[in-house]
């Protein structure tokens, strides 16, 4: 595949969006987020792109 036409997702976790890599050719319907990071982040610990909510806030 070139590089132009590579197929996209945006992550839900970050809303970042990320490009079709070769690791995920077999299972691409499956991939949901950019990162381990945010799959790990998957119960809602960002507010928005790349910003981690302050836990001390939250009480």
């Amino acid at each position: 595949m070139c590089n132009k036409n590579l197929p996209e997702k945006e992550c839900p976790v970050c809303n970042l969006k990320f490009k079709w890599r070769r690791k995920w050719q077999k299972n691409w319907d499956e991939v949901k987020y950019c990162s381990e990071k945010c799959r790990n982040n998957k119960n809602g610990n960002y507010l928005s792109k790349n910003k981690f909510k302050n836990k001390a806030n939250d009480s």
